[in-house]
Order: C-alpha cells, then sequence, then structure tokens
C-alpha cells in the first residue's frame, strides 16, 4: 500500500503509522455496543499520547492559548493568565495585523498572532481579570480591504 506508483493518491502508510507510534490496531468490535461512540473518543485519545508524549508532561506547551473573536467595532484577544505568573512581566506589542505576547509560561519566549483585520494600534486596551489577559483592538473603519490598482495599457 506505500508504493506511490500505483496509486493515483499516493500516501506513505509505514511513515504514517511510524509517526502514530505503530500498527493501528482497532479494539474487538464485537465486545463493544455500537451505539455507544466514545470508545472512538478513547481510542483516538490513546493514539495522541503516542504521538506527543510530552502531552502529560508538565513542561510547558510551545502553544499559546489565545481565543481570538471579533465583535462589530473591535477584534478581542483573550490568554488565561496562570496564578503563578507575574502579571507585570507579560510584554505586549502590537501593530495593524499582529499581536505580540511575551512573558508567559511556555515553551516558546514570544508568541505573535495574526489578526483577522486591521486595528487601529493608538486605541487598543489591555487588563487582566480573573485570570485572563484581554486585549480590546478597535478594528480600523478607514483601511479597506482592496484598493484600485489600475493597469497600465
Amino acid at each position: 500500500m506505500s508504493d506511490s506508483r500505483n496509486n493515483a493518491f499516493p500516501f506513505d502508510w509505514k511513515a504514517f503509522e511510524n509517526m502514530f507510534g505503530g500498527r493501528f490496531m482497532l479494539p474487538d468490535l464485537s465486545q463493544i455496543d455500537l451505539r455507544d461512540t466514545s470508545w472512538i473518543t478513547n481510542y483516538i485519545g490513546e493514539i495522541l499520547k503516542n504521538v506527543n508524549p510530552m502531552q502529560n508532561n508538565s513542561a510547558p506547551s510551545s502553544r499559546l492559548n489565545a481565543e481570538i473573536f471579533q465583535t462589530h467595532k473591535s477584534v478581542i484577544v483573550r490568554i488565561p493568565v496562570p496564578q503563578d505568573i507575574d502579571e507585570a512581566s507579560i510584554r505586549l506589542s502590537i501593530n495593524k495585523l499582529r499581536l505580540r505576547v511575551e512573558g508567559l509560561p511556555t515553551a516558546k519566549s514570544q508568541h505573535t498572532l495574526t489578526l483577522p483585520v486591521p486595528v487601529i494600534v493608538g486605541s487598543s486596551r489591555a487588563v487582566i481579570r480573573d485570570g485572563v489577559l484581554e486585549i480590546r483592538m478597535p478594528k480600523d473603519p478607514n483601511d479597506r480591504k482592496f484598493t484600485k490598482l489600475y493597469v497600465q495599457l
């Protein structure tokens, strides 16, 4: 099956199985009530543990757990802040399309988040409340997504 020459959609199954820690062994389906799909969640969870052995470790993650969403007038970013972190050590930098976060206990020293729309940098505000860092950035209504470009003839 790993021979890609005879397959319209080449795929290296051996590399795929190695990435997930070996061959996939399905549970005995005759012993499972197939109406209860919780076994699928457990099965996938066990596979993913083999992929990322650090998942159950207490080492900091390299990913930033950030929630980014929009209202009619603003872009809002919410990031949980652990209780043991010195809030004064958090540093934020912003431009029209990106937010940089430093000082959180992750494997990376800084994280850059891409914002969904251009924002007004000077009117943006950040506050930590109830263990959540919230950054509110008003959308820039003057920044059009498209500008006319004329073709020289």
